[in-house]
């Protein structure tokens, strides 16, 4: 069997010259790989309970630290970051601590921050393909996909559990600001105006005494969604050129009204939810003819799947 080819030791110098230890890993395994690798490292030691992850291209603000152990939570927020994303969608705002911070879904991998139990709880961090992020492997566009994991797709992840990744903006940025040093384009660095439409995200109520403070930070934030109103969905930070505000899309919906579903009618339902994230009206087109044989039974499929419809719309 073939060797791994391993690269040769460049980093005993620098090793010497820090406070902090580096891991040689002999074979470059991918992004995943080492994440897994440098967070068990310090999920070793049990007097550890948070655990920042940086990435490499970022500056970061000295009081970054201080700053979030302020606003930290083990149970509410476990999962926080110091560098907004814009092209990831504000679902709320509002102040802890004396700080603003945004409500997220999801977030990009720059800097996260998490409680110890949290880590522990979505590793091991897997990886599309061996190796992974490579400009030429997986599909087009894809990289390691461990913020996606890490923030919303582990079972066990934040969003999951219906709560948000806190986002304290302005701690961390990253000092590669050209869209053509980044493989995604620095959304991120743009500025609020030009990556936001007008009407701004529903605002979390700020806490205004001492008791209201500490009350608030007792109880779980509630998932907080665009609601509707009478001349429409209250628009959320959506990038303009992604915003489909104001435009009607019909659905076929003989796949959501199949008793067992397919691959199609997952589709669909993520369809409908997108659609109606970025703002548009949704109509679905359905038949009554689900239960042929029997009217009664029809009848009431007919009524689920809207009721389902209306679910799914309301994500």
């Amino acid at each position: 069997m073939p060797q791994p080819q391993r690269t040769p030791r460049k980093t005993s110098g620098l090793q010497h010259n820090t406070r902090f230890p580096l891991i040689r890993i002999p074979e470059n395994r991918g992004l995943p790989n080492a994440m897994n690798v440098g967070l068990e490292y310090w999920l070793a030691d049990p007097q550890i309970d948070w655990i920042s992850y940086f990435q490499d291209d970022v500056d970061i603000n000295p009081e970054t630290l201080k700053v979030l152990e302020q606003i930290q939570d083990q149970r509410d927020r476990p999962l926080l970051s110091g560098r907004d994303a814009l092209e990831h969608p504000n679902f709320g705002t509002g102040e802890i601590a004396g700080y603003p911070v945004l409500y997220k879904r999801s977030m990009p991998g720059q800097h996260l921050h998490a409680h110890r139990d949290y880590w522990r709880s979505i590793m091991p961090i897997p990886t599309p393909y061996l190796g992974a992020p490579k400009p030429d492997q997986g599909k087009p566009g894809q990289g390691a996909d461990e913020d996606w994991w890490i923030t919303c797709w582990s079972p066990h992840s934040i969003v999951k559990r219906g709560g948000y990744v806190v986002c304290v903006p302005g701690l961390v940025r990253s000092f590669q600001t050209s869209a053509d040093e980044s493989t995604w384009g620095n959304l991120s660095e743009l500025s609020v105006e030009s990556r936001t439409i007008a009407a701004p995200p529903a605002a979390i109520p700020i806490a205004q005494t001492i008791t209201q403070i500490r009350a608030a930070e007792q109880n779980p934030v509630q998932p907080i969604v665009a609601e509707k109103q009478a001349a429409g969905k209250q628009a959320i930070a959506v990038p303009p050129d992604l915003s489909l505000a104001g435009v009607k899309v019909l659905v076929d919906g003989y796949n959501l009204q199949l008793t067992k579903g397919t691959g199609i009618k997952t589709y669909g339902i993520s369809l409908i939810q997108a659609l109606t994230l970025l703002g548009a009206q949704i109509d679905v087109l359905l038949s009554r003819s689900g239960y042929k044989s029997n009217a009664i039974l029809d009848e009431v499929s007919f009524l689920i799947i809207k009721l389902r419809i209306v679910a799914f719309s309301s994500y």
